[in-house]
């Protein structure tokens, strides 16, 4: 029969080896069966756990349980589509202004030449 040993990462989440399966090492822990058991029983209940203390001999002296952080998604492309088309108005806004600008500065101009002219006559 198997023997099952905790194999435990830099982030204190636990894997689990096989000796029959898996190369073990030194700093690898063997548990009993009823360990291994329960932690993927109550894995199947959607309770995630991380290794506190690897000298436990009890599931709870071994494991606790955490809630890992959510994983942060990016825009989907309905955002990002949403973001270019509020940054494209932004500009059309802009450049609209602008075209009206140099409009009245044309007519002003226009206004100091007809003035300027209708003067000198």
């Amino acid at each position: 029969m198997s023997n099952k040993y905790l194999s435990v990462n830099d982030n204190q989440l636990p894997a689990f080896k096989d000796d029959e399966i898996n190369q073990i090492i030194d700093t690898d822990i063997a548990i009993s069966d009823d360990i291994y058991d329960q932690f993927f029983e109550q894995r199947a209940q959607g309770k995630q756990y991380k290794v506190k203390n690897v000298s436990g001999t009890t599931f709870e002296e071994i494991f606790e349980e955490y809630t890992p952080d959510p994983v942060k998604r990016g825009p989907t492309d309905v955002e990002i589509s949403q973001q270019q088309n509020a940054q494209l108005l932004l500009q059309l806004a802009q450049q609209e202004q602008t075209i009206k600008d140099m409009q009245n500065q044309n007519a002003a101009i226009m206004l100091q030449l007809a003035q300027s002219q209708g003067g000198a006559s």
